[in-house]
């Protein structure tokens, strides 16, 4: 114990300071075997272990002062972490609603990115109340709630409110129609779909909505007409390729045209299959060759090349 007592690590604390009393204050409470002594060359403070007699109160010492580092560092990450709040953003009027409302986004986007939906959807709805101020608010919170498979109503009111409030900064007005347009298909709602997809500019992903609406109301020659044009247009896209096999899926084909599209997407297969191993299972059951469908399938999955998401089952979702 004798030299437990001439043991004294030191923290230097400058003095005059309410802040520096009130941690002194607070280190006392959770450590009582601390002391304080004044630093006779700086005039400051120093922080010193003070042991009482006995090995227990050491013990006590010690267990109280792993229970305060323990609590400081989960205090610190867990301040890190948080969201956004009024408070700590300040006045409003001083700092503008479209800047707090990007601080807001800012915050909610890197959730996203990581793959904390459910957090980045929460901090976005106590940030209603600046909407008005930018449209990326009310679109990343429908992106958010479209990955929660929240009510398909809900995402589409939300990427209608962005469309409305047209104050992007880093999204496009394009973003959330395109949003709008999937989530008006997946409402069965064909005719509105359209009327977005007519208005977004020209890209693959707009091709792939309009097939997929063409698609789902069996206007076939419409279909096998856009198909082909978007494969000229786009000939390094997948989704287009892929799309032309949904279509193809569990149809007996009526005519020569139906057989002709296929072909035509087959042709394509080797150099897309580059990009993107799984377009294999969808083309397999229209290769002609089994056996080579069969080889190609078993060299995909040797390398850990999985069958398309929507080969499996989904959950149903709230419309």
């Amino acid at each position: 114990m004798r030299c437990l007592r001439h043991f004294q690590p030191c923290l230097h604390f400058e003095k005059g300071g309410s802040f520096h009393l009130r941690l002194r204050q607070c280190l006392r409470l959770f450590m009582p075997c601390l002391h304080f002594e004044k630093g006779a060359a700086s005039g400051g403070f120093c922080l010193c272990f003070h042991f009482e007699k006995g090995v227990s109160a050491v013990r006590r010492c010690l267990r109280r002062g792993i229970f305060l580092l323990f609590f400081t560092t989960n205090f610190f990450l867990a301040a890190q972490s948080a969201p956004p709040t009024d408070n700590a953003l300040g006045d409003s009027g001083a700092l503008g609603e479209s800047a707090i409302a990007e601080k807001y986004i800012d915050w909610a986007q890197k959730a996203f990115d990581e793959g904390r939906f459910l957090e980045a959807q929460n901090a976005l709805l106590r940030a209603q109340d600046y909407a008005a101020f930018s449209s990326d608010l009310s679109y990343l919170l429908a992106l958010s709630q479209r990955r929660l498979q929240a009510p398909r109503r809900q995402v589409l009111g939300n990427a209608e409110l962005a469309l409305a409030t047209d104050r992007w900064h880093q999204y496009k007005l394009s973003d959330a129609r395109a949003l709008k347009a999937r989530v008006l298909l997946e409402l069965l709602q064909h005719e509105a779909a359209l009327s977005e997809i007519d208005a977004l500019p020209e890209s693959a992903e707009k091709e792939c909505l309009r097939l997929e609406a063409l698609r789902q109301m069996k206007r076939n020659a419409s279909f096998r007409a856009a198909a082909v044009q978007a494969m000229q247009t786009y000939p390094e896209d997948t989704t287009i390729v892929s799309l032309v096999f949904k279509y193809a899926q569990g149809r007996i084909f009526a005519d020569a045209e139906d057989a002709a599209l296929v072909e035509t997407a087959l042709k394509r297969l080797p150099v897309l299959l580059e990009r993107r191993g799984s377009l294999i299972y969808e083309a397999a059951p229209f290769m002609a060759d089994t056996e080579e469908a069969r080889r190609q399938q078993s060299a995909r999955a040797a390398v850990g090349v999985a069958p398309p998401p929507a080969a499996a089952p989904r959950p149903r979702q709230h419309r």
